[in-house]
């Protein structure tokens, strides 16, 4: 199954690039899978996790997935999907809502999504420092910050497993103002 995702994430995210043009898009939900991986060798999570993104960026539907990757796998990759006919703000705290209130295996999926995603800002910020936020109002850096904390708040029940840990570690270094401010100080 975990190579029949792979396949099939390769062929329905060919020729897309990250919003920087930089990493083509499996690149992100293999980081994640890899996590999901480490955390439980499952092979419906990590199938999920290398699908994370197909719903939301390509023209795959959750009737496709349910047909080659089943309910289970096509139901955890909606659960992860964001609903885009709302506003940003709007569908992220229905997000944080539902993920307050998800099943550990959604949950697992959510962490090697968000923790492979806040790695990549980390090494770029690593790289750039600040300017990675250049294209970023406050506003949006503060609604940014406010998702990612709310993210660790939605998925404390898994704060048992160590890239949970390191999850609220970034989220604080990246986030956290005043905490970013003694870093620099």
């Amino acid at each position: 199954m975990i190579q029949e995702a792979i396949a099939f994430a390769n062929k329905a995210h060919e020729s897309q690039l990250n919003n920087r043009n930089t990493v083509v898009d499996i690149k992100h939900p293999m980081d994640a899978a890899d996590i999901v991986a480490d955390i439980c060798p499952d092979e419906t999570l990590i199938a999920a996790a290398i699908l994370t993104d197909i719903l939301e960026k390509t023209e795959v539907s959750y009737e496709d997935l349910c047909d080659k990757f089943g309910v289970e796998v096509a139901g955890i990759v909606a659960a992860e999907t964001d609903d885009l006919t709302l506003p940003w703000k709007e569908r992220k705290r229905k997000k944080l809502h539902e993920l307050e209130y998800a099943s550990e295996a959604v949950k697992v999926v959510a962490l090697g999504d968000k923790l492979a995603k806040l790695r990549t800002i980390e090494r770029e910020y690593a790289e750039y420092g600040d300017l990675i936020w250049r294209g970023y109002s406050r506003e949006r850096y503060d609604q940014i910050a406010w998702y990612y904390m709310g993210l660790r708040k939605a998925l404390f029940s898994l704060s048992y497993i160590h890239y949970f840990q390191e999850f609220s570690v970034l989220v604080s270094s990246l986030f956290d103002t005043e905490i970013r401010a003694s870093l620099v100080s």
